[in-house]
Protein backbone atom coordinates (compact mmCIF):
# COMPACT_ATOMS: atom_id res chain seq x y z
CA UNK A 1 0.00 0.00 0.00
CA UNK A 2 1.16 3.43 -0.69
CA UNK A 3 -0.06 6.66 -1.20
CA UNK A 4 -0.94 7.99 -5.02
CA UNK A 5 2.11 10.20 -4.49
CA UNK A 6 4.54 7.64 -3.87
CA UNK A 7 3.72 5.97 -6.42
CA UNK A 8 3.62 8.66 -9.17
CA UNK A 9 7.15 9.42 -7.25
CA UNK A 10 8.12 5.69 -8.19
CA UNK A 11 6.92 5.36 -11.56
CA UNK A 12 8.71 8.54 -12.52
CA UNK A 13 12.25 7.19 -11.07
CA UNK A 14 12.13 4.13 -12.54
CA UNK A 15 11.43 5.51 -16.15
CA UNK A 16 14.16 7.92 -15.54
CA UNK A 17 16.62 5.30 -13.39
CA UNK A 18 20.06 4.76 -14.75
CA UNK A 19 21.18 1.13 -13.35
CA UNK A 20 24.81 -0.22 -14.39
CA UNK A 21 25.73 -3.77 -13.05
CA UNK A 22 29.17 -4.60 -13.35
CA UNK A 23 30.55 -8.45 -12.27
CA UNK A 24 33.76 -7.64 -10.84
CA UNK A 25 35.97 -10.92 -8.74
CA UNK A 26 33.43 -12.75 -7.10
CA UNK A 27 30.83 -9.51 -6.83
CA UNK A 28 28.22 -8.49 -8.62
CA UNK A 29 28.35 -4.11 -8.36
CA UNK A 30 25.26 -2.17 -9.00
CA UNK A 31 25.22 1.50 -9.41
CA UNK A 32 21.83 3.27 -9.89
CA UNK A 33 21.11 7.02 -10.72
CA UNK A 34 18.71 9.71 -12.20
CA UNK A 35 18.48 13.35 -12.95
CA UNK A 36 15.22 14.45 -10.78
CA UNK A 37 15.96 16.48 -7.70
CA UNK A 38 16.06 13.91 -4.94
CA UNK A 39 14.53 16.04 -2.55
CA UNK A 40 10.87 15.11 -4.28
CA UNK A 41 12.13 11.78 -5.47
CA UNK A 42 12.83 9.88 -2.53
CA UNK A 43 10.93 6.25 -2.79
CA UNK A 44 13.47 3.43 -3.11
CA UNK A 45 13.30 1.22 -6.14
CA UNK A 46 12.70 -2.37 -6.03
CA UNK A 47 15.63 -4.03 -8.07
CA UNK A 48 15.71 -7.62 -9.53
CA UNK A 49 19.18 -9.01 -10.18
CA UNK A 50 20.36 -12.59 -11.25
CA UNK A 51 23.25 -13.89 -8.84
CA UNK A 52 25.40 -16.82 -10.57
CA UNK A 53 23.73 -20.38 -10.01
CA UNK A 54 26.70 -21.78 -7.49
CA UNK A 55 25.49 -19.18 -5.31
CA UNK A 56 23.99 -20.17 -2.20
CA UNK A 57 23.00 -17.30 0.12
CA UNK A 58 23.91 -13.79 -0.70
CA UNK A 59 24.62 -10.53 0.64
CA UNK A 60 24.08 -6.85 -0.07
CA UNK A 61 26.99 -4.74 1.28
CA UNK A 62 25.28 -1.22 1.00
CA UNK A 63 28.17 1.37 0.98
CA UNK A 64 27.38 4.99 2.35
CA UNK A 65 27.99 6.74 5.64
CA UNK A 66 27.73 3.42 7.11
CA UNK A 67 28.24 0.03 5.47
CA UNK A 68 25.55 -2.35 5.82
CA UNK A 69 25.08 -5.80 5.01
CA UNK A 70 21.68 -7.32 4.62
CA UNK A 71 21.31 -11.17 3.48
CA UNK A 72 19.36 -11.53 0.80
CA UNK A 73 17.10 -14.84 -0.22
CA UNK A 74 17.80 -16.37 -3.36
CA UNK A 75 14.92 -16.65 -5.66
CA UNK A 76 14.21 -18.57 -8.84
CA UNK A 77 12.26 -18.18 -11.82
CA UNK A 78 12.70 -19.51 -15.97
CA UNK A 79 16.16 -17.28 -16.55
CA UNK A 80 17.59 -18.92 -12.96
CA UNK A 81 18.18 -17.40 -9.73
CA UNK A 82 17.93 -13.87 -8.44
CA UNK A 83 17.66 -11.57 -5.23
CA UNK A 84 15.43 -8.84 -4.74
CA UNK A 85 16.43 -5.98 -3.03
CA UNK A 86 15.39 -1.93 -2.99
CA UNK A 87 17.57 0.84 -3.31
CA UNK A 88 17.07 4.83 -2.83
CA UNK A 89 18.42 6.15 -6.76
CA UNK A 90 21.67 8.09 -6.04
CA UNK A 91 23.09 5.98 -2.73
CA UNK A 92 26.51 5.10 -3.54
CA UNK A 93 26.85 1.83 -4.96
CA UNK A 94 25.97 -1.84 -3.81
CA UNK A 95 27.89 -5.24 -3.74
CA UNK A 96 25.75 -8.16 -4.02
CA UNK A 97 28.25 -11.13 -3.17
CA UNK A 98 27.84 -14.76 -2.33
CA UNK A 99 27.89 -15.47 1.40
CA UNK A 100 29.89 -17.76 3.42
CA UNK A 101 27.80 -18.23 6.30
CA UNK A 102 25.01 -20.56 5.54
Amino acid sequence: MATFADVTKYIRERKNAVINSVVQDDAIVVNISYDLDPEVYNVPITLKTYVPRAWKATVLNKKNEQETQLRLKIQKDALGPYVLYSLMPGEDEIILAESIEI
